[in-house]
């Protein structure tokens, strides 16, 4: 009997977890939200010269204009966040499926084996997706096209065209996210050094609740954060929105103003993130305890 994995019950038990340990959470993200927030803005400033990278005619950053070399800054911004994405990622998961008595914030600053094990999951993980993504947006495009070709032929409305397409990407991202949730079991085996199951044995451990781990993900994590970075956006533009063009971008340019997006920025996106590392640990929890061994094989 395949075992069903309960979707409201797991989010209220992530949640009834991250309010339980709201001040485990705000000792684990002190560090990485400090890291991400200020050396980004210190890089910016050695390479550029500048705390915000100037915005061009189309609204998007213009790096050119900036007056400075950008790709080494880029790096080192990209290293320092996956590695500090990685530690916190391993060290949360151990928090939820070890408990307080076994595991600390000390641990995000202390990168072992589980750790480069982790990151190179995450690359081959990258990989698995991308490969999906390819062959499922090559099986959506053909009857996409040959659909919105006969409405066309048949002179539909272009906003229902759009509406279509939409949906159907929609409908092809959830199909991967799909099929991609089992692999994603992994990730907090390996943080607590679980060998057994790996990215296959991931897989078959989701048989049959697949479509529930997209549910979970979903109302649990997608929608909350969602939610709560709409109102961040909508609160700093209509304060934005108060000031004159060039007090704007004086206030832009200041290191205080940065320095105090990246923290409310960084600390929501770690919210977020401890939110998903408690889902997955969760269901990863509930599916191993539940589900036969002899239904999973080692990867």
């Amino acid at each position: 009997m395949i075992y069903i994995l309960p979707v409201w019950e797991t989010v209220g038990d992530c949640y009834r977890f991250i309010w339980a340990e709201r001040r485990a959470w705000f000792d684990y993200v002190l560090g990485p939200v400090f890291a991400v927030s200020v050396i980004p803005l210190l890089l910016m400033w050695i390479f550029l010269g500048t705390f915000q990278i100037p915005l061009g005619p189309t609204g998007l950053p213009d790096i050119e204009r900036s007056g400075g070399s950008p790709l080494g800054m880029i790096f080192l911004i990209w290293f320092l966040m996956i590695g500090v994405y990685v530690s916190f990622a391993v060290a949360w998961h151990r928090r939820v499926l070890l408990g307080p008595d076994h595991t600390s914030a000390r641990e995000l600053f202390s990168w072992q084996r589980r750790h480069w094990t982790y990151a190179g999951q995450c690359i081959l993980i990258l990989l698995l997706s991308i490969m999906v993504g390819i062959v499922i947006g090559f099986l959506v495009s053909i009857p996409l096209e040959i659909v919105a070709g006969v409405l066309s032929a048949q002179g539909g409305n272009p906003a229902n065209l759009v509406a279509l397409a939409a949906l159907t990407w929609i409908a092809a991202a959830l199909a991967a996210f799909a099929i991609m949730a089992g692999p994603m079991l992994a990730f907090p085996a390996t943080a607590i050094d679980d060998t057994e199951l790996g990215i296959r044995a991931g897989w078959k451990l989701a048989r049959g609740n697949r479509w529930r781990m997209v549910g979970v993900y979903i109302l649990g994590v997608f929608i909350p954060v969602l939610i709560v970075q709409v109102l961040l956006i909508g609160l700093i533009g209509s304060g934005l929105s108060t000031m004159e063009p060039e007090s704007l971008e004086g206030v832009r340019q200041s290191f205080s103003f940065s320095l105090i997006i990246n923290l409310i920025s960084n600390a929501v996106y770690f919210l977020g993130v401890a939110i998903g590392m408690s889902m997955l640990s969760i269901m990863y929890r509930r599916l191993r305890d539940n589900v036969p061994s002899n239904e999973s094989a080692s990867a």
